[in-house]
C-alpha cells in the first residue's frame, strides 16, 4: 500500500477498491448518500457487502436514503427508483433482493426518491420565489426569440450575471457549456445502454 494520490484515482478509479464497506458500514444505523458516482468508480456498497454482514450477524444498519438515487450505483442494490406516495422499499441482504414495498421490521429500508429536490416546503419555495424575482430582469434582458424557430426562446450567457451565467448546463444549440464538459461521457455511456450496448446506470 502507498499514500492516496487522490490525481491518479482521478485518472485510474478502476483501479481502486471502497473501504467503506469495511470501515465505516459494520457501524451505521443509518446512511444518507448523495455523492456523485460515475460508473468508473467501485460502488460504496454491493449485494455480496450487505450479504457477508449480514452472515456476520450484523444487522445494526437499518436505512438507507439515497439522495443521489444512482440505479444501480454507489449503493448497488438500488434496484429502482421510489415515488413521494410510495418512498421506499425493503432489501433482503441474504437473499439480495426487493421483499416489500412498505418499512418492515427485518431487512433494510431503502429510500430512493429520484424527485426529492422538487418536494418543496411552502417555506422553501416562498425563499426561491422571492431569490428567483431578483434576477428575473438579468433572464428577460438575455433572453432572444430563436430565427430558426420563434416558438424558442434564448438565452445569451454571456448577458447574465457571473453567478447565473456558470449555471448554464447547455448553450442555446444543446451542447454542454464548458464548466460542465465533464458530464459529457456520463450521457455518452447512458446514451448507449439506453440503446442495448450496456449496463444501465443513472445520472
Amino acid at each position: 500500500s502507498s499514500a492516496f494520490d487522490r490525481q491518479h484515482f482521478m485518472e485510474h478509479p478502476d483501479m481502486y477498491q471502497s473501504q467503506f464497506a469495511s470501515h465505516v458500514l459494520p457501524y451505521l444505523t443509518a446512511f444518507i448518500n448523495a455523492i456523485f458516482w460515475d460508473y468508473q468508480y467501485p460502488r460504496l456498497i454491493t449485494k455480496e457487502d450487505m450479504r457477508e454482514l449480514y452472515e456476520a450477524g450484523n444487522n445494526r444498519l437499518l436505512l438507507i436514503s439515497d439522495v443521489s438515487c444512482d440505479i444501480g450505483g454507489s449503493v448497488e442494490f438500488l434496484s429502482r427508483s421510489t415515488t413521494i406516495d410510495r418512498p421506499c422499499f425493503q432489501y433482503d441482504p441474504i437473499l439480495e433482493k426487493e421483499v416489500s414495498d412498505v418499512v418492515k421490521d427485518e431487512g433494510v429500508t431503502v429510500f430512493g426518491v429520484d424527485i426529492l429536490p422538487t418536494e418543496l416546503p411552502v417555506e422553501a419555495s416562498n425563499h426561491f420565489g422571492t431569490q428567483l424575482l431578483r434576477i428575473m430582469p438579468d433572464l428577460v434582458e438575455s433572453a432572444s426569440v430563436s430565427k430558426e424557430d420563434p416558438l424558442m426562446v434564448q438565452i445569451d450567457p454571456s448577458k447574465l450575471a457571473p453567478s447565473l451565467s456558470k449555471a448554464v448546463i447547455t448553450t442555446h444549440d444543446g451542447k454542454l457549456a464548458n464548466d460542465f464538459r465533464y458530464l459529457r461521457p456520463i450521457l455518452e455511456h447512458s446514451s448507449q445502454t439506453q440503446n442495448g450496448e450496456g449496463e444501465s446506470i443513472s445520472i
